[in-house]
């Protein structure tokens, strides 16, 4: 099944580095200086990862720069790793470090980690392979470097997740013991502490508890006001809905974090210019969305406002035309249709090939049309969680508008027409109908792939029964 998009842009190396050398915001370099390093050494050591000193090596004119899922979507704060590593410096008072970051976002989190126990080394890694499979080549460089630390030295591998399996972090760890490394001085710098036996991969449940490990559990008072009532995780369903009967489904370790406080709610948006990058565009669908406040601590602020799950009605179909005339207007983008893409992954979730059409315009769109995101109150409707679906790594990305017009009618139940033409009142575009079967099938495949993804990790839960009845009707 393919449910991930990549998130890849490719930049012009010495305009990226401008960037990074403007940015005054302290979060803000450090998370592009990861990038930035990240993507030079992706350059430079595509099969076998060496030595990359940035303030020597000739800099490839083009690099591929990756989004820091953590930062973007997951409230992951560089900090936290900090005081990991402190509380590491202090436990073991280590004499040598030598730091090892995992590419991508390891990049920059290393250099958090070695900056805390001042370390006498420190490079990157890519792991290459399967998924549930990674391993690592180093240079001639890299293994005597690793075997120069070896005598007094400690190992510290860093990095976020682990996810399903843990192969990227085994990778590391399986690489520094097969040059001799001490297991009992290999040190893994994780966001979180996994049940290692829900690995997929044998090897990661075999051999994480092994190693030592430090991690520091997400301090909501630090960065939420205190007293804040956690709704994460689909908590929030108990202030919408009457009973647990008519919950929606929810994926709990995919949505952000979310805290209500004083009539407002907290929700994780981006740190640094991610953050920011989404209050923009809350502020532009004011008319549209709860009214936003601030992004605070990379949390953004939003009013909690009175309101009931919305019914499908007139009025509601109205609203919802008006929006997708906005964000056709206001956020196209002027990228080409990602076609190749949305047809590999029709093929991967459904074994057919379907042509994918060539016209329309991309647009940042909402991504997720779904009936939990649209509220009904004494004033009219709002939408719900408008602000990133286009952009974080799940389908669809920038997309045709006719994705949220068929998806809408997908979720909702009702004839595409009853949408399509209401928003052809609005907006000039003569092939729409044309586009719409191609998109139909696109979200349901789409939609049967991730509802399959959820079922893997949440089984026979209460959210695992809603997704498996979720699948069945995107077969249809």
């Amino acid at each position: 099944m393919i449910v991930y998009s990549d998130r890849e842009e490719t930049v012009d190396t010495h305009s990226f580095a401008a960037r990074v050398r403007a940015a005054s915001d302290p979060q803000e370099r450090l998370i592009l200086e990861g990038q930035f390093e990240a993507g030079v050494a992706d350059a430079l050591c595509p099969e076998i990862d060496d030595e990359v000193d940035l303030c020597r090596v000739v800099l490839p004119e083009l690099i591929t720069i990756r989004k820091p899922e953590g930062y973007a979507f997951y409230s992951l704060y560089p900090e936290l790793y900090r005081d990991a590593a402190l509380r590491f410096l202090r436990e073991h008072t280590p004499r040598f470090c030598l730091v090892i970051g995992i590419r991508s976002i390891g990049a920059s989190l290393s250099r958090v980690v070695a900056e805390a126990v001042h370390a006498t080394s420190r490079f990157t890694v890519r792991p290459h392979g399967h998924p549930f499979d990674r391993h690592i080549r180093l240079s001639r460089a890299l293994e005597d470097r690793v075997r120069a630390h070896i005598p007094q030295g400690w190992f510290l591998i860093v990095d976020e997740g682990p996810g399903l399996s843990g192969s990227s972090f085994m990778s590391v760890a399986t690489k520094l013991e097969e040059l001799g490394v001490p297991r009992n001085r290999i040190v893994l710098f994780p966001s979180h502490e996994p049940n290692p036996d829900d690995f997929v991969s044998e090897r990661a449940r075999k051999n994480w508890r092994r190693y030592l490990r430090y991690v520091e559990p997400f301090p909501p008072h630090r960065f939420v006001p205190r007293g804040a009532e956690d709704i994460s995780g689909g908590a929030w369903r108990s202030k919408l809905y009457s009973d647990d009967v008519s919950y929606p489904a929810v994926h709990p370790y995919h949505e952000r974090r979310k805290y209500l406080h004083d009539g407002h709610m907290w929700k994780f948006a981006g740190l640094a210019h991610f953050g920011r990058e989404k209050y923009d565009r809350a502020l532009r669908l004011k008319e549209f969305c709860p009214p936003v406040r601030c992004v605070d601590n990379g949390f953004m602020v939003t009013g909690w406002i009175p309101a009931q799950p919305a019914t499908l009605t007139d009025g509601l179909l109205d609203a919802m035309a008006r929006y997708l005339a906005f964000l056709r207007a206001e956020f196209a983008t002027g990228q080409d249709i990602p076609a190749e893409a949305l047809q590999d992954m029709i093929e991967a979730n459904t074994a057919r090939r379907v042509e994918a059409p060539l016209e329309g315009v991309v647009v940042a769109v909402d991504g997720r049309m779904l009936p939990k995101e649209w509220l009904q109150t004494e004033h009219g409707y709002l939408k719900t969680d408008a602000v990133d679906h286009h952009d974080d790594h799940f389908f669809p990305g920038c997309q045709d508008i006719a994705w949220d017009i068929a998806g809408a009618a997908v979720e909702w139940g009702f004839p595409v027409e009853a949408l399509a033409d209401r928003f052809l009142r609005l907006v000039r575009d003569p092939t729409l109908y044309a586009r719409l079967p191609f998109y139909r099938t696109a979200y349901c495949a789409y939609r049967y792939g991730y509802c399959q993804l959820a079922l893997d990790a949440l089984g026979d839960s209460p959210d695992g029964r809603r997704f498996r009845l979720l699948q069945w009707r995107y077969a249809l």
